[in-house]
């Protein structure tokens, strides 16, 4: 936090709740996972973007859900939400696969036991919040979350491990009140 001071005073993130705590998990995040490694300019890219987006827009769940993906995309664990894994056909719903990374047609998810059917809408929501900026990202309306919430939960325990699982259901628990 004192570093990021240096380079930008963040105003509008300590006069906001759940700016801080966005802003506290990011920062969190960033330095569990990096650890010793300072060698990884991609990542410190996408804090600061970040952190000046936290600062520039309201936050809700949707807002955490889509910096969780960003994060994920940046470090090169994220989902793969456009294509089937395995043929390459273009999909707009499927069978999210997380031990594979990501999405796969009806014909292509046979074996899988462990695989999410993720319909058009929610898939279409997951791709949103992945690729958009987080001030388009707040007015998303997401019909069923259950699905997003389970999806990223699971990945991120996945690639990442329960240290990282743990953070975001609490900090989803403060988003949702």
């Amino acid at each position: 936090m004192r570093e990021v001071k240096l380079i930008w005073k963040p105003e509008n993130i300590f006069k906001d709740y759940k700016k801080y705590l966005l802003m506290g998990y990011l920062l969190k995040t960033v330095h569990r996972y990096i650890g010793e490694n300072t060698r990884f300019p991609e990542i410190f890219k996408f804090t600061l973007k970040t952190l000046k987006e936290i600062n520039q827009t309201g936050i809700n769940i949707n807002t955490f859900y889509s910096i969780i993906l960003k994060f994920l995309a940046v470090t090169g664990v994220g989902p793969e939400t456009d294509k089937c894994l395995r043929c390459g056909k273009k999909e707009d719903q499927g069978f999210f696969v997380i031990n594979e990374g990501g999405i796969f047609c009806n014909e292509c998810s046979d074996g899988f036991e462990d695989k999410i059917f993720i319909d058009k809408k929610n898939l279409s929501c997951l791709k949103f919040l992945q690729k958009e900026s987080l001030k388009h990202i707040r007015n998303l309306k997401i019909e069923n979350t259950d699905i997003i919430t389970k999806i990223i939960n699971n990945f991120v325990k996945f690639y990442l491990g329960e240290n990282f699982t743990q953070d975001i259901k609490k900090i989803s628990e403060n988003l949702r009140t």
